[in-house]
Order: structure tokens, then sequence, then C-alpha cells
């Protein structure tokens, strides 16, 4: 009697240690579930910053298309002075060629001395001020250049934006089914 009352408790208590291992693996996997899920809405967080950023920043861009238009009429206005310049530097041979009293090569009249030196200073002064606005305008070129590879960079990252979307939908959906797994292993447990 007694010999079967110690097979009874050896039973139950086997029974408990393999219950008590059972609590435990559930338990593991339920802390596992946690960890996952935690990782899964850090990763989340991490690209709904992301995203945020990067609208901000698309926001405040100029977009590249505009910027191309920048340059282009700079570039166009660069191209004008260089032709003019050109142009004026032609005359200037003209004028320094001619002699005194021969027809002025750019009006025909007869070329006095104090003409052609007034003719030469104004083209000299104007070839200046053509240089002076090609610099700056080579500045201003280098400048949305840079601008636009900035740009450019911007709108890459941007353009990236729904597939940081999908990603963020897809752990979602992942976390939604490990938060269901951890419930129902609860439920196990209980």
């Amino acid at each position: 009697d007694e010999k079967q009352r110690y097979e009874e408790l050896d039973e139950k208590i086997n029974s408990l240690q393999q219950r008590e291992g059972e609590v435990k693996d559930l338990q593991e996997r339920i802390d596992e579930l946690a960890g996952d899920i935690a990782e899964r809405q850090e990763k989340a967080e991490s690209l709904e910053a992301e995203i945020e950023e990067i609208e901000e920043e698309w926001e405040a861009t100029t977009h590249p298309e505009e910027l191309d238009e920048e340059i282009n009429e700079r570039k166009a206005r660069r191209q004008q002075l260089k032709n003019e310049r050109e142009r004026l530097e032609e005359q200037l041979e003209r004028l320094r060629d001619t002699d005194v009293d021969a027809p002025c090569p750019t009006c025909d009249r007869p070329l006095k001395e104090e003409h052609r030196s007034d003719a030469i200073d104004q083209r000299e002064e104007r070839i200046d001020a053509i240089e002076t606005e090609r610099a700056g305008l080579s500045e201003e070129l280098s400048n949305l250049r840079d601008r636009r590879e900035e740009a450019r960079d911007v709108k890459r990252r941007a353009d990236k934006l729904p597939v940081h979307r999908e990603k963020i939908e897809s752990l979602e959906a992942e976390i939604d089914d490990l938060q269901s797994e951890k419930s129902e292993t609860k439920e196990t447990l209980d």
C-alpha cells in the first residue's frame, strides 16, 4: 500500500517536473517572442523616422529639374556674353588696325583719334564688365551644380520611400503574427 503511494507520488513528481520543464520552455518562448516583437518595433520606428526625415528634406529641396533650368539659363547667358566679348574683341582689333581718317570699322565715319580712343575705351570697359559677369555666372553655376547633386541625392532617397513603407507594413504584419503567437503561448501557459 505504501509502495503504491510512493509510486503514485513518484509519478506526480515526474509529471510535475515534466510540466515545469514545459512551463519553462513556454516562458522562454514568450520572452523570445517579446524580444523579436521589440526588435521589429524598433526597426519600424527607425524606418518611420527615416521616412519623415526624407520627406521633410524633399519638401525643403528645390527639385533637380528646376535646378537644371536655372543651370541652362546661366550657361546660355554665359555663352551670350562670350559671343559679345568675341565680337567686341574683333571690333577692338579692327579699331586698333585702322588708320586715322580712314572710315571707322564700326560706324563708317572718318576715324579721328579721339573717336578711336573713346571707342576702344568703351569696348575695353564692356569686356571687363563681361568678364566680371561671366566669373559671377561661373560661380553661380558651380553652386547650382552642387545643389542639383544634393537634390538628386535627396530625390534618390525619396524614390525609395515606397520600399521603406512596404518594409514597415511587412514588419507590422510580422509583429501581429508574433503577438498572436505570444498570446497563444500565454494561454497555453495558463
